[in-house]
């Protein structure tokens, strides 16, 4: 055989190959869906005859497919828990470094010793307290209470002033310094009407009779000390043993009981009263 007999006879081999591949694939297609279609005939089959069973009482599944049970788990949804209705409650407004005085806030101011301003909802309470430390011989009066976000400006804008002019900062440093005792406008308790500052707005407060009384007393009128030392890393505020905040009688004597500042208790109601 010559070369060219050769050739001839190579191609043919490999067309004879190539076409027993092409029926090999044909062959192995129509298997596949012969088979496709009886377990699709058989799925309807089982359905038809046993219908899905759910067992709602232990969260399992059971599907029958033809001569075949599968059993899946199911861990029914757990419904969410509801919001504390507390939580919505005006007396425990959170206003701080990072929330500001909700939009459409509303103070009905009523003038209480001489000429400070409170919210109504404030000047039964306050009034009785400061009744209550006079009868004890304590004095008390009120520094601040109510205040605009125009004040609060101004207030901002003195102490930032002070401590460039007196203690020689820069303005930076003098805001910086300043905002560890004092809110921007807009996230000052003091806009809410709620918070009063008491006597001498100093740290010297700390150490007077009437701090002690009201460290006693303030919780029985519905008052807590806003700003402690225990608690500057959580408020962002340095200790402030002058400002108080009206939460209302129930609230202040549980937060006093557990130990936690307006930010905590918050917390403490959106996790179910669960962990102090």
């Amino acid at each position: 055989m010559n070369k060219a007999e050769r050739e001839r006879s190579r191609i043919q081999r490999e067309q004879i190959r190539k076409r027993n591949l092409r029926i090999v694939k044909f062959l192995g297609a129509g298997v596949l869906v012969i088979v496709a279609v009886s377990l699709f005939a058989s799925a309807l089959s089982g359905f038809a005859s046993s219908p899905e069973e759910e067992n709602t009482s232990s969260g399992q599944l059971n599907i029958s497919v033809g001569s075949s049970s599968v059993s899946v788990s199911s861990s029914p949804t757990p419904s969410p828990t509801p919001a504390d209705p507390r939580l919505s409650d005006p007396l425990l407004v959170l206003v701080n470094s990072e929330n500001p005085l909700p939009e459409g806030w509303h103070v009905t101011p009523k003038t209480i010793a001489g000429e400070e301003q409170v919210d109504e909802s404030v000047y039964d309470d306050l009034s009785a307290l400061l009744a209550a430390a006079s009868e004890d011989n304590v004095t008390l009066w009120i520094a601040s209470s109510y205040r605009s976000v125009e004040l609060q400006q101004e207030i901002l804008d003195r102490a930032v002033n002070e401590r460039v002019s007196q203690e020689g900062m820069t303005e930076e440093a003098a805001l910086e310094d300043a905002l560890r005792t004092i809110n921007r406008p807009g996230y000052s308790e003091h806009h809410t009407g709620l918070a009063v500052d008491f006597n001498d707005v100093s740290d010297d407060f700390e150490e007077t009779e009437a701090y002690q009384w009201l460290e006693e007393h303030a919780a029985e009128y519905g008052f807590v000390q806003r700003y402690k030392k225990s608690k500057v890393a959580i408020t962002g505020i340095d200790n402030e043993s002058w400002h108080y905040r009206y939460v209302g009688k129930e609230y202040a004597q549980e937060m006093e009981r557990l130990g936690l500042c307006l930010e905590e208790y918050r917390d403490y109601l959106k996790n179910g009263s669960k962990s102090a």
